[in-house]
């Protein structure tokens, strides 16, 4: 057995933890008393890190800025952004004022504007805010990290929207201080973020693990973190169990070819590609796209149906969907 480390869990501050794995240059540890598995040395890897980075990069260029420009789907099952759908869906403070903390390219930052929300967005990724203002010049984005943001600008908001981040951060109590700070009296936090005990994982270690993701987080540990830090936990969901098998599947199939042709389409209006014969290519390619994600998520509910029916059969593990989804009121 690894012996105990001196490192203290930022979660719940107890010691003890002990040494689970490694990745490149850093330990993983696991926090006995919340199951919380963080990094050791528990360090960002700067701005510059995201903003050279290859992989985020692309991101952008291919996910981020075709539905940036053309909002998210309506009337379809938006797989990609499900928890973007989800915070629409359940209408929380409707035209009220929104900070993005980690806006990345601005899709949902875009798309909360559109709907009547009065929505500010910040990221570490200068190369990020460029793109959200060239494409959407009228939103209000800033490079910045939240604590830099408070200490510029004294608005606070009724919502505070972190998608995917508090994973990212070497310091998540110091990140929920900062959250207190910039919300209104009964404001509102709404994270998601990837749930340690999700299965099957499709996951590639290279990126849930440092320097991309410093922490990994079971229910129990999120929940508390947030009970601990000035938040009452008013929902925690976590997401459908058949988007491990829908990623694991675009991942397999290298399916990301469907994003491409998003892609494709949006630079083909933006390059000025005119007329009916354009526009038909375009509309050819959305029906594509359309058809081949549902038939990748019809394959994904067959596979988890039959996983969770020889689970059962088996004693094996669980089937747990891959994200967490809460919802977390600032406590008076």
């Amino acid at each position: 057995m690894e012996a105990a480390s001196s490192s203290a869990c930022p979660a719940c501050d107890s010691s003890g933890a002990r040494k689970t794995g490694a990745y490149g240059e850093y330990s993983l540890l696991r926090c006995g008393a919340c199951g919380l598995v963080f990094s050791d040395p528990l360090a960002h890897p700067s701005a510059e890190f995201y903003e050279k980075s290859e992989t985020y990069e692309k991101r952008g260029e291919m996910i981020g800025m075709p539905y940036l420009s053309e909002g998210l789907p309506e009337g379809d099952i938006d797989y990609k952004f499900w928890n973007f759908s989800k915070f629409f869906r359940d209408g929380i403070k409707p035209g009220g004022s929104l900070l993005d903390v980690g806006c990345a390219e601005g899709v949902f930052l875009g798309e909360a504007a559109k709907r009547g929300y009065c929505a500010v967005g910040i990221d570490i990724n200068r190369r990020a805010i460029e793109r959200i203002r060239a494409a959407r010049p009228g939103l209000d984005v800033h490079a910045c990290t939240l604590g830099e943001f408070l200490k510029g600008d004294g608005r606070t908001f009724d919502v505070i929207t972190s998608f995917e981040v508090l994973e990212h951060l070497e310091n998540p109590k110091e990140y929920l201080r900062e959250a207190r700070e910039a919300l209104k009296s009964g404001g509102v936090l709404v994270l998601s973020l990837p749930n340690l005990d999700r299965n099957p994982d499709y996951t590639l270690a290279k990126f849930d693990n440092p320097p991309h993701h410093l922490t990994k987080w079971p229910k129990k540990a999120i929940d508390g973190f947030l009970e601990r830090n000035g938040f009452v936990v008013e929902r925690h969901e976590i997401a459908d169990p058949r988007f491990s098998y829908y990623f694991k599947l675009i991942g397999l199939a290298r399916l990301d070819i469907l994003v491409g042709l998003r892609n494709r389409a949006f630079r083909g209006r933006k390059a000025g590609a005119g007329g009916a014969k354009a526009g038909g290519k375009e509309g050819a390619r959305r029906i594509a796209n359309s058809i081949a994600k549902k038939a990748v998520w019809t394959l994904a509910t067959l596979m988890f149906f039959a996983s969770s029916g020889l689970g059962k059969l088996t004693g094996g593990k669980p089937i747990e969907g891959p994200n967490h989804y809460i919802v977390a009121r600032l406590r008076e």
